[in-house]
């Protein structure tokens, strides 16, 4: 029996480091931000369903992947799991969400104050988000498959 083939025996206890609390703060930070301009927004007028056309996506991302770091045993991973390197695939995984949630949230932060503010995204917004989404997977799957 390997690793891969019954996950349910696999143990994986190890706490967050200071840059996964970071990553995880700015995700709290940029929830938070996302409401609160939904909200500021919605005081001064306008459409209601352009709102809730940013909000409701960025909360339903954010818990959705805040569900999915609770449960590493349904994770795929670039490498066959190993007494070896169980821990360190599982951190590196947890690390790759962790850091995807402020990512998506900051963009549907801005793209909310854009909706309302009619300034635009601007030319720069999709490519630097786009990148960074991108950045993130490329760099943890680089790391995941190096061990």
């Amino acid at each position: 029996m390997t690793y891969t083939e019954d996950r349910s025996k696999l143990k994986f206890e190890a706490p967050r480091s200071v840059v996964e609390i970071v990553g995880e703060s700015l995700g709290v930070i940029g929830l938070v931000a996302l409401v609160g301009v939904t909200i500021w927004a919605w005081q001064g007028g306008g459409s209601r369903i352009t709102l809730l056309m940013f909000l409701a996506p960025g909360i339903t991302l954010y818990a959705f992947i805040s569900v999915i770091a609770l449960f590493p045993r349904v994770w795929n991973f670039p490498v066959e799991l190993t007494p070896e390197n169980v821990t360190y695939q599982y951190q590196n995984t947890r690390s790759l969400v962790t850091w995807l949630k402020p990512v998506i949230v900051w963009g549907f932060t801005h793209m909310q104050w854009s909706a309302t503010g009619g300034a635009g995204l601007g030319a720069a917004f999709l490519p630097l988000f786009v990148g960074s989404v991108v950045i993130i997977l490329g760099i943890h799957i680089w790391r995941g498959c190096r061990v």
